[in-house]
């Protein structure tokens, strides 16, 4: 039987049945791969086991709970990169008007006095300077911000990267677990039946002497 057919009547996802042929130590299958009816048998009897759905379903829970605080925080990101453009644009749109009416102004300060036109000149140049230290300081704060920006996302990417590495770490000791359990369960098995054919071998024995 192929994995990815019992997957379908066991209603699992064929990745998560690969891992289980991993977990049961059957090495090197794919979605694609057969199974022998002995694996098959024991791969359904490991698939019905309470205790693994209930653990499939909290690592399912669990993704999803990462995948949406994931997304939420990419939204947040991108929300706080569309505002800081808006914002951007806005200056821009803003340093373009100041620079029309500057424009305009020294246009009309042409056809003044020449006194008057000193006068003004020198006034619109202080406002100028004055507008270009705000525009700087503007400048400053929004390098600032989109810094703290890219440090957030550094924050959060590297978070990503721990959350996953620990819950593959953890993936790997629920696995080795269940493997350490199997391998106790199977040479307790073993034992109880060497008992047993011990016990009966010496039970006919002892019948045989009787007679």
């Amino acid at each position: 039987m192929y994995i990815r057919t019992l997957a379908k009547q066991l209603k699992v996802e064929g990745k998560e049945l690969v891992e289980v042929c991993k977990e049961l130590g059957f090495e090197g299958k794919t979605i694609s791969s057969r199974l022998t009816d002995e694996e098959a048998i024991l791969v359904k009897e490991r698939c019905d086991n309470p205790e693994y759905r209930e653990e499939i379903q909290q690592q399912r829970q669990g993704e999803e709970l990462r995948r949406k605080h994931i997304d939420e925080q990419r939204k947040h990101i991108r929300e706080a990169r569309e505002s800081e453009e808006r914002i951007y644009l806005d200056e821009r749109k803003r340093i373009s008007e100041k620079n029309r009416i500057a424009k305009e102004e020294k246009q009309r300060q042409k056809r003044i006095s020449l006194h008057e036109e000193e006068q003004k000149r020198k006034q619109e140049q202080k406002r100028i300077q004055q507008h270009i230290e705000l525009e700087q300081k503007r400048k400053l704060e929004l390098e600032q911000k989109r810094r703290q920006e890219q440090e957030e996302l550094k924050r959060i990417q590297k978070y990503i990267e721990e959350e996953l590495k620990r819950i593959r770490i953890e993936q790997e000791l629920i696995r080795k677990q269940e493997q350490k359990e199997m391998e106790q369960k199977r040479k307790k098995e073993e034992e109880a039946l060497i008992q047993q054919c011990f016990t009966d071998r010496f039970t006919g024995f002892d019948g045989w002497r009787d007679m």
